[in-house]
């Protein structure tokens, strides 16, 4: 059996792996990315014959100090997407580094403090009220992250309605299609599709998003399941039944 251990700057596995054993993989967050990206980009340039002396560093930059990006020589540009073309792989893959710099990007002055100030106020023009949410960053990973079901189907009615509408449901998942969804929730025989965002911790499954009915046209739904007992697949599935019911 082996163990494994991560401290955030350093890997550790101990003990044994039986001989034709399967592989395990584990996923761990970077504990700085900027240290990583020089670390890879060192990497990078000696695997291809490029000598570099010395260590890789990372600079940590206050988000209040400036950058005289004008005494710098630059060594090579790149054009971003656009943002809509950036939130679609963030909601689409659920890419929750690319949520984090969103909550950044939305406020006055790029910090993440800010960015919750926006986001409440927000979230305060729909009616919201103090029991009905608590948000703790940007990609909803914090245990401290909390919002009911009403609030997320009022937040999606509102956009459905707003000038934004097309734009918004293109960033959600396709059931049978794309993204988090590719494998769920296939279109019914008559074409009827669900756009929803899944969201999965341990022991919680969410699914919010738009059902496209048969009886009704389109619906606004939030399905969240917190602190069960079941296997995570049987509550997926439990969860992906009452979203196909909808298109009926």
């Amino acid at each position: 059996m082996a163990i494994f251990r991560y401290d955030g700057k350093q890997v550790v596995i101990t003990g044994a792996i039986g001989e034709g054993h399967a592989p395990s993989t584990f996923t761990i967050a970077v504990d700085d990315p900027a240290l990583f990206a020089a670390l890879a980009l060192k990497d990078a340039l000696v695997r291809r014959g490029v000598r570099v002396d010395g260590d890789a560093v990372a600079r940590h930059r206050d988000v209040t100090e400036s950058f005289a990006a004008s005494t710098a020589d630059p060594l090579a540009s790149r054009t971003s997407p656009s943002l809509i073309e950036l939130l679609r792989v963030t909601d689409k893959v659920s890419q929750n580094l690319h949520a984090e710099l969103m909550l950044r990007f939305a406020s006055p002055d790029g910090t993440r403090e800010a960015g919750l100030e926006s986001m409440r106020d927000f979230l305060k023009s729909l009616g919201a009220g103090q029991d009905d949410y608590r948000i703790d960053d940007g990609s909803g990973l914090s245990r401290n992250d909390l919002v009911t079901p009403s609030l997320v189907a009022r937040l999606l009615t509102h956009m459905y309605g707003s000038e934004h509408r097309e734009q918004w449901i293109s960033l959600l998942p396709v059931g049978g299609e794309d993204g988090t969804l590719s494998n769920r929730l296939c279109c019914t025989s008559d074409g009827t599709r669900v756009h929803a965002k899944t969201g999965t911790l341990a022991r919680s499954v969410a699914l919010s998003g738009y059902a496209d009915s048969r009886s009704h046209g389109m619906l606004a739904f939030s399905i969240l399941v917190n602190d069960f007992s079941a296997p995570s697949a049987t509550v997926r599935q439990w969860v992906d039944k009452m979203a196909l019911a909808l298109t009926e």
